[in-house]
């Protein structure tokens, strides 16, 4: 596992699609396809351990996908200045004295902002003229400014070479990768036609478990505008992605998310985007069916990472350049290790920040900057705290020799890693 890079490690729900003039339709398999079950998803104890990314997709041939993955689209603002968007709404407390509608009214206020993503890829390697680009998988997504930015997540539009965005209205219209952060699974497309209706992202931090919401987006990839609605189950949760690191601030609620309902927007009563909804736990670790836990990320990073990426076209994150596994108790006492938290490094590039620094194979980093390495605070996410350029003090084990040590180690640039 490469310090720079979180895969998320879930599983998916697969269909059959077939495109009918423009409209989506076909028989809808109820087939999980796995790539590796998460553990310990959320921080309860006893939590349930199989993560699904509501998100369809479609079953391509062997053949197809023995070529190699496709390229992800980069963004058109690399290398020159990117335009001021026009945001929605602003992050800010709600009005106190605003009355909240009924669900009809957000419904009717919020779904002609709610758009269906379809993400293509070439299968051919070929030039634009002779690419055969192919539906690989659909997810939803919202529009926040009348210049035509729509937040989905990251999964939706991974390994896209083209985007369709389809409009509540059955408009279908290309979308343009803007850009992706894998570490919220957060996504920005643009479309280049007129907008007349925005969504606006509410306050996720004046939330209250409890509190009624209602989620809208395309169910199965075809019902576009599904509503389901629940009320707020907890906040401040934590989603293990099973490699290392964790997605954190998590709304949790139990308004049904179905396949295809990835990207869409979890709404308060007043009709603004607090959350986007990105997963659903299905099951326990013993086999157990769980219902009503759904989990979104949250308007406040919604709106962090929306910002950077209109600017930049990417979230550029910190990178101490080493590859590691995480500890737990039962494989440090399997390795006979002197401690059961941290990483323990496994590859590490001679001219990297943390081998410049000291660091060698086989070291166990047990703190950054004093806070330890543990469950609750996964490395991943204790360096992604930091910025590019930042010095932190990594505390390590040398296990062959038994001695703690403390070096400064100055953060680079994560490297882009196909």
């Amino acid at each position: 596992m490469d310090d720079g890079r979180v895969t998320y490690s879930v599983l998916i729900f697969v269909s059959v699609l077939t495109l009918i003039t423009g409209a989506i339709a076909g028989a809808l398999a109820g087939t999980l396809a796995g790539k590796s079950v998460a553990s310990n998803p959320v921080t309860a104890a006893g939590a349930p351990n199989a993560i699904v990314r509501s998100t369809l997709t479609a079953t391509v041939s062997a053949t197809a996908t023995a070529g190699g993955s496709p390229v992800r689209n980069g963004s058109p603002f690399a290398g020159q200045n990117a335009p001021t968007p026009t945001m929605a709404v602003p992050l800010a407390a709600p009005d106190a004295n605003a009355l909240s509608g009924s669900v009809i009214d957000v419904v009717d206020r919020v779904n002609p902002s709610v758009v269906t993503v379809i993400n293509k890829m070439d299968f051919t390697g070929f030039t634009d003229e002779g690419a055969d680009l192919q539906p690989v998988g659909m997810g939803t997504g919202f529009i926040i400014s009348t210049d035509g930015y729509i937040v989905t997540n990251e999964h939706v539009v991974e390994g896209s070479n083209a985007l369709d965005v389809i409009f509540s209205d059955g408009t279908k219209v290309s979308g343009t990768l803007i850009g992706v952060d894998a570490f919220t699974d957060l996504g920005l497309i643009k479309v280049d036609v007129p907008i007349s209706t925005v969504v606006p992202l509410g306050d996720s931090n004046a939330l209250r478990p409890g509190e009624q919401v209602v989620a809208s987006g395309s169910a199965l990839g075809t019902y576009s505008g599904t509503v389901t609605e629940g009320v707020i189950s907890g906040l401040n949760r934590r989603l293990d992605n099973g490699d290392g690191s964790s997605m954190e601030n998590m709304i949790q609620h139990d308004a049904p998310i179905n396949p295809g309902n990835s990207g869409g927007p979890l709404l308060n009563m007043r009709g603004e985007v607090i959350g986007a909804n990105t997963a659903g736990i299905r099951n326990t670790r013993d086999g157990f069916y769980v219902d009503g836990m759904g989990f979104a990320v949250s308007s406040a990073t919604v709106q962090n990472i929306v910002t950077i990426l209109i600017a930049d076209g990417k979230v550029s994150r910190p990178y101490m350049g080493l590859s590691y596994f995480p500890l737990n108790k039962v494989a440090a006492e399997s390795l006979e290790l002197p401690v059961s938290d941290g990483i323990v490094v496994t590859i590490i590039p001679s001219e990297s920040p943390a081998a410049t620094a000291g660091i060698h194979e086989g070291d166990i980093i047990t703190k950054i900057n004093g806070q330890a390495i543990d469950q609750a605070h996964p490395f991943v996410n204790l360096l992604y705290l930091y910025k590019p350029g930042d010095i932190v003090q990594v505390e390590f084990i040398r296990p062959a020799s038994n001695e703690t040590m403390t070096v400064p180690i100055t953060l680079s640039v994560r490297p882009d890693i196909p």
